[in-house]
């Protein structure tokens, strides 16, 4: 069995197929290996999606008609491909079939608008979903013929104006729920790296049955989610609807999954919708995406499912907490990087997980592969170990009074999580440069805390605090992640 968390060090145990290949050995031949290995007439993993069932071996086929198309359109190794398809089996052989020949991926939501990415990074085409997208047959834009590889006649690819990206396996874009979006570049590198320190205390096997409901177009999803299920040859089923805690439910009580991975909104949801026993009652999975809120932590509080903490940057890994143990905002240890506290306390990392490179204007921009990474967010060491770290909010969080007073916003909502009783969450706000005000969010029928109570848990900013508001559950306006969206509340407070 694996330590319940790793030291700082990259790990060297339990790598993926592939993985343990001489050095130097190219990424494309590490995926080869690899998926060859799982997917080649074998009927793991099974991937259940829309009401259908799609063995290994089938989706190899599709990855191998998708791989001579490719051939035959003359796509080379670097070249960018876009992908809109909704998580699915041709979502999945588009996948293998790209990491076979080396092909920059640039998975995407389904609904997006695949044209416009096409320009944005200079692809030279857009696999889409013909119902969903909406757009006549056009250069560089696919559509898959099922699960049988592509239709049998494509427009050819486009013409791109920049070199191949040959050291980028993925293009991923970042949620932008914490500030503009952007495209981070993933090596082979990173992701091998990423999967070789995170699988070990994932649990994956052939047994294992991964309830699928983070989206494969996110870091989060498609590393720490799709691949080690595919990789382990695992049932994958794949929920429609991941927004609905009943549909969830439902997909609980049908398949009995032992695997399920969430960002904390979701996990809130279950648990209103009495999905408590559900959660406990699985063997693994990851809770991540956002800072875990006290009614989440005391939710999962004793289950075998572990905090995780990462960006798109790390691909998505830098942290993971051991099973079961939940407090607010816990992040975990550093696993598979190196993980330091810079200035105001800002979470640096750097090791093999570090993205490779940015596209930004249409151009490609490599990094420095040894260079420490900024990642916006503020921790301290854990109370219960200091090798850990407990999030403490984001640097972008923060904001300065009239009299040039720093307020670190974060820092103090987490301390007001920590300690005001009842207290789900806070946004803490100027409405007018010089006083404070606090945002709320309360359980329905909680007794709101009292003024003096706040003060006290602000320290010296205390003085500062003339306007707190509890914010109904129901109009409390959050992320897709769960993150508090920070100028809508401020809104809220302003329109009271």
């Amino acid at each position: 069995m694996p330590p319940p968390y790793a030291s700082a060090a990259p790990s060297t145990t339990a790598a993926p197929p592939g993985a343990g290949q001489p050095e130097g050995c190219s990424g494309r031949a590490r995926w080869r290996q690899a998926l060859r290995d799982r997917l080649r007439e074998r009927p793991q993993p099974l991937l259940v999606w829309d009401d259908a069932a799609t063995p290994g071996a089938s989706l190899w086929v599709g990855a191998r008609h998708w791989v001579e198309t490719f051939r035959k359109v003359g796509l080379r190794p670097g070249d960018r491909l876009v992908v809109a398809l909704p998580p699915g089996a041709p979502f999945v052989q588009v996948l293998v079939a790209a990491l076979w020949e080396g092909i920059t991926l640039a998975p995407v939501a389904p609904d997006a608008n695949a044209e416009r990415v096409l320009g944005e990074l200079d692809a030279r085409a857009a696999v889409v979903a013909s119902a969903a997208a909406g757009v006549p047959a056009s250069v560089g834009m696919w559509v898959p013929d099922g699960v049988a590889g592509p239709v049998q006649t494509l427009p050819p690819p486009r013409t791109a104006a920049e070199p191949p990206t040959e050291d980028v396996c993925f293009l991923l874009r970042t949620s932008g729920t914490e500030g503009a979006p952007r495209w981070v570049a993933l090596s082979d590198a990173n992701v091998f790296a990423v999967l070789g320190s995170h699988r070990p205390h994932l649990g994956l096997s052939e047994s294992a049955c991964v309830l699928s409901g983070l989206p494969w177009h996110h870091a989060f999803g498609l590393v720490l989610e799709l691949l080690p299920a595919l990789l382990a040859g695992a049932e994958i089923v794949r929920v429609q609807a991941p927004r609905d805690p009943e549909a969830l439910l439902a997909a609980f009580d049908t398949w009995s999954p032992t695997h399920f991975s969430a960002v904390p909104l979701t996990v809130r949801r279950l648990l209103g919708a009495g999905g408590r026993a559900r959660l406990h009652g699985l063997a693994g999975g990851i809770v991540g995406g956002a800072p875990i809120p006290p009614d989440v932590a005391e939710g999962l509080r004793g289950s075998a499912l572990r905090v995780g903490y990462g960006q798109t940057e790390a691909g998505p890994g830098i942290a993971l907490g051991e099973p079961g143990h939940f407090v607010p905002g816990y992040l975990g240890h550093p696993l598979g990087c190196t993980v330091r506290l810079a200035s105001r306390g800002e979470v640096h990392f750097r090791g093999p997980n570090a993205h490779v490179g940015t596209w930004t204007a249409q151009h490609y921009r490599a990094l420095d592969p040894d260079r420490w990474v900024a990642t916006g967010d503020q921790a301290c060491p854990a109370a219960h170990d200091p090798t850990a770290f407990t999030f403490a909010g984001r640097l972008s969080d923060s904001f300065k009074l009239s009299n040039g007073r720093f307020v670190q916003a974060g820092r103090a909502e987490a301390t007001l999580r920590a300690t005001v009783p009842g207290l789900l969450d806070a946004v803490l706000c100027t409405l007018d440069g010089e006083h404070l005000a606090l945002a709320l969010l309360m359980p329905a029928g909680a007794v709101p805390p009292a003024a003096s109570t706040l003060r006290a848990a602000l320290g010296p900013l205390g003085d500062r605090l003339t306007r707190a508001e509890v914010v109904a559950p129901e109009t409390w306006v959050q992320h897709s992640k769960g993150t508090p969206d920070r100028a809508a509340i401020a809104h809220l407070l302003t329109s009271a």
